[in-house]
């Protein structure tokens, strides 16, 4: 929740499936995925984790040197970087360490 007044006694609750990630928080642009959930791209509404990643709180669907938290693939699982939310389940589970999508 998050309050949008200043000296306001009451919070505004967020989006369904958000939290927000500090104390003090002002806005509705400070709500974030709740941990096992995801946004696929910025202003969208979370949605579940996908079988095979695992999704820290505040996860999007944003690879590359971005810094925000991101979906991780599990051990046992592999993406690739071109397509890095699409989860295959490998065969050997030695050779998916698991991490970011696209490492193997």
């Amino acid at each position: 929740s998050y309050a949008d007044r200043t000296a306001s006694t009451t919070c505004a609750a967020c989006p369904t499936g958000e939290t927000t990630a500090a104390v003090a928080a002002e806005s509705e642009a400070d709500c974030i995925c709740k941990e096992g959930s995801y946004r696929a791209s910025e202003n969208t509404s979370c949605l579940a984790c996908i079988e095979g990643m695992s999704c820290p709180e505040g996860s999007i669907a944003k690879f590359g040197d971005s810094g925000d938290p991101h979906p991780l693939v599990l051990e046992g699982y592999m993406s690739l970087a071109a397509e890095p939310m699409h989860i295959y389940r490998c065969l050997q589970v030695r050779h998916c360490p698991g991490g970011d999508p696209g490492l193997c």
